[in-house]
């Protein structure tokens, strides 16, 4: 059994030959212990990093050594030979077993190089759902950041324009999608070094998500021809006096149906007979409020 945990940290590993000995056509490889957590992200950073995911470890540096060791000998070794696929199995002198799966999204989300932070993975999901993204809607984006939420939208078929202040966080958000989705998700992925807050230049959008202190200003000052009507605006917020305020803009604005919700995410610890919440969860991270645009102006 791999039991989901919450603790992480990062060991650096020098440069192996685990990104050429591990089977694969350019796909990313995880690796996962039973019992103890570890994941192995390949061709994300420039050198081989192994996640820890477990609340314990295995015994210190030595056994990472050798679980490192054994995974590049079993795996097929510097030679790129004898690779191996997804659900291999490995051991560790320390009788620890470990799995070899590609990681999921959310993986990549929570451990992709950052400059500002991330929408969680529990908020990415619901998202979609209130966006109501579909492949070929065409989604106006501000706030890019480290570019989790373009990757999310992206890899559910939206086309995106995106607005980002800053020069080096769009360029990270760029780097982030393309090595998670591949380069051929840049053909959807517009990104303008531009200030929403000022004015939004391009238009005949289906959909609107804002990740920015301060929403309300691209909501005031939102042309009419930006969002077709019927289209969907979602905003993620932290505090609720944002919100407040957020609310209050998009009425004037001329959105309808407008929902505030908070999304909570508590794992159970599941054991034989054992079963009980886990005693630490995922609470706030943020607010989503999400509204109708009826069109024109109220």
């Amino acid at each position: 059994m791999i039991r989901s945990v919450v603790a992480r940290r990062i060991i650096r590993l020098g440069d192996t030959g685990l990104q050429r000995g591990m089977q694969g056509n350019g796909a990313w490889l995880a690796v996962g212990a039973v019992g103890l957590g570890f994941r192995l992200l390949r061709r994300w950073w420039p050198k081989d990093e192994v996640i820890w995911r477990g609340g314990q470890g295995p015994g210190g540096g030595q056994e990472e050594g050798t679980i490192q060791e054994e995974v590049r000998e079993r795996g097929g070794g510097a030679n790129g030979r004898g690779g191996r696929g997804e659900g291999t199995e490995f051991g560790s002198s320390g009788s620890a077993r470990f799995h070899v799966f590609r990681p999921t999204l959310a993986d990549l989300v929570l451990k992709q190089p950052r400059g500002a932070q991330v929408i969680y993975p529990k908020d990415l999901g619901p998202m979609l759902m209130l966006a109501d993204i579909e492949p070929g809607a065409r989604v106006f984006e501000t706030g890019l950041g480290s570019g989790a939420l373009s990757a999310t939208l992206l890899r559910a078929g939206a086309h995106i324009v995106g607005y980002e202040l800053r020069d080096d966080f769009a360029q990270r958000a760029r780097q982030n999608v393309e090595r998670a989705l591949g380069p051929a998700a840049l053909d959807r992925y517009e990104v303008h070094i531009r200030d929403a807050y000022e004015r939004i230049d391009h238009t005949g959008f289906d959909r609107i998500l804002l990740d920015l202190p301060e929403p309300w200003q691209v909501v005031e000052g939102l042309p009419p021809e930006v969002l077709h009507p019927g289209g969907i605006l979602v905003a993620y917020t932290p505090s609720v006096t944002q919100v407040m305020r957020l609310h209050r803009a998009l009425a004037a604005a001329g959105f309808a149906m407008t929902e505030t919700v908070e999304i909570m995410q508590r794992t159970w610890h599941v054991e034989g007979q054992a079963v009980r919440p886990d005693h630490r969860m995922v609470a706030h991270t943020g607010f989503l409020t999400h509204g109708r645009y009826r069109g024109g102006t109220a």
